[in-house]
């Protein structure tokens, strides 16, 4: 009867029973701002309070909406999941929590996880006001050698420590069809 009245139900007692459940959290989660929508998205706590309680367990964080906050409240979101029981990638405090290999061990397999977006909306991370970093194929303060050779070397860390590295990939363009021909390379 529960099942029938409360579909949520059904969907949470798969993602329970998931080895892994991992989700594209695309907005930044925070408690500081208000929720908001279109262009610069907030989401409330209770929603990541939710998605955690139906076990979800890793959280891919790189998304063209990870700076709708500012580097603030990327922050703030990554204070947020690090308060929980869970995974988070693809935004990182500073240098050397990128360089921190995100691990699960599931039934004696060692996972990893790297999360990259393909841009940020026009925002961007100033390294020279933060130490935010956020795995993007498009950042005007470095080369596009420099980008890949950061988001390289992250999955070069995972591939040393991991038997499986699981990529998220949060791709550009909204509302198409087709695969354009940048995402095929």
């Amino acid at each position: 009867i529960l099942k029938e009245n409360n579909p949520d139900a059904v969907i949470e007692e798969v993602i329970k029973s998931a080895d892994i459940a991992m989700i594209s959290q695309e907005t930044v989660v925070n408690k500081t701002n208000k929720a908001s929508g279109s262009p610069l998205y907030n989401t409330p706590t209770d929603l990541g309070d939710k998605l955690v309680d139906m076990g979800f367990d890793v959280f891919a964080l790189a998304s063209n909406h990870v700076l709708d906050q500012g580097a603030n409240g990327a922050l703030e979101a990554i204070e947020y999941w690090d308060s929980k029981n869970v995974i988070r990638t693809g935004i990182y405090e500073d240098a050397s929590d990128l360089k921190t290999v995100r691990i699960q061990q599931v039934n004696g397999i060692k996972f990893a996880y790297v999360s990259i977006t393909s841009h940020l909306s026009g925002l961007s991370v100033d390294p020279d006001k933060t130490s935010l970093k956020v795995l993007s194929l498009t950042d005007p303060y470095k080369s596009t050698d420099e980008v890949y050779e950061e988001i390289k070397n992250t999955i070069t860390l995972a591939e040393e420590v991991a038997d499986i590295v699981i990529v998220s990939m949060h791709w550009r363009q909204e509302n198409v069809t087709t695969v354009p021909s940048g995402q095929v390379d």
